[in-house]
């Protein structure tokens, strides 16, 4: 049965009650450090943690990226867009980041390149990245599918539009 097998039960390996203890226990300590970090000289809009991982990524309106490696304690920044980063999302696997602006663009930043310039201690790394534009308004939010090969990204102008993660083409709006 499942209970014999430690599955059923609410002492399980993987229970809920297991994986918020751990997960307090991460970010116990850090807790006091990363509250004083403050890279983002405007509010913050968005979010997202790398699938997998402990970095985050947040959006600001203050026209820039900054992954967090929250384990590691760095930052870094991405400047790019021109305006409000309204929205960002890892592809699964990690090995791209795509952000959302109010300057009209979407991005596909190289994650790999964040990693190894933070690496080396560049705070402000130029790290590539692809400008998808077709738009008519401010991006407001961007996700992508599970196989990581369509992006989704939905605009002021009422549009959402599916993007080829190959191609970097727009394949449907």
């Amino acid at each position: 049965t499942q209970q014999a097998k430690g599955q059923g039960n609410s002492k399980s390996r993987h229970s809920p009650r297991r994986l918020i203890k751990h997960a307090e226990s991460i970010f116990k300590g850090m807790a006091s450090e990363i509250s004083c970090i403050k890279p983002h000289s405007n509010s913050i809009a968005h979010c997202c943690f790398m699938p997998d991982s402990d970095l985050l990524c947040t959006a600001s309106h203050d026209c820039s990226l900054c992954l967090w490696h929250i384990s590691e304690g760095w930052t870094i920044t991405l400047q790019g867009h021109t305006n409000w980063v309204t929205c960002c999302a890892f592809k699964p696997g990690g090995s791209i980041l795509a952000s959302g602006s109010a300057d009209e663009t979407l991005r596909l930043w190289q994650v790999d390149f964040a990693l190894e310039a933070a690496a080396a201690g560049e705070l402000e790394p130029d790290v590539p990245n692809d400008v998808l534009k077709e738009y008519g308004g401010a991006i407001q939010c961007c996700a992508f599918n599970a196989s990581g090969r369509v992006l989704c990204s939905g605009s002021a102008d009422g549009h959402l539009r599916l993007w080829s993660t190959a191609s970097r083409a727009c394949v449907g709006v």
